[in-house]
């Protein structure tokens, strides 16, 4: 009888602890994922924010003569 005990409990706490152990791997990789996507994001969010700085920064001196001459230097009169 303790043998037959023995193998029932084993036969329920097997897959209990096999379950568990599942579950732990796959949240571990989950929060690792949300990590690292976090970082690429933060890093492309960057790179994209300098690079377009950096075409603002060169556009601006070509486009400005041209603005200038556009954009009305009078100042605007209030409606009354």
């Amino acid at each position: 009888m303790p043998f037959l005990t023995l193998t029932a409990v084993f036969l329920f706490i097997g897959p209990v602890l096999i379950i568990g152990i599942a579950t732990m791997w796959s949240n571990l990789k989950q929060k690792i994922s949300d990590e690292l996507s976090a970082r690429v994001t933060r890093i492309v969010n960057d790179l994209d924010t300098k690079n377009n700085t950096l075409e603002i920064e060169n556009i601006l001196p070509q486009k400005s003569p041209k603005l200038i001459h556009v954009i009305p230097t009078t100042p605007l009169r209030r409606r009354e």
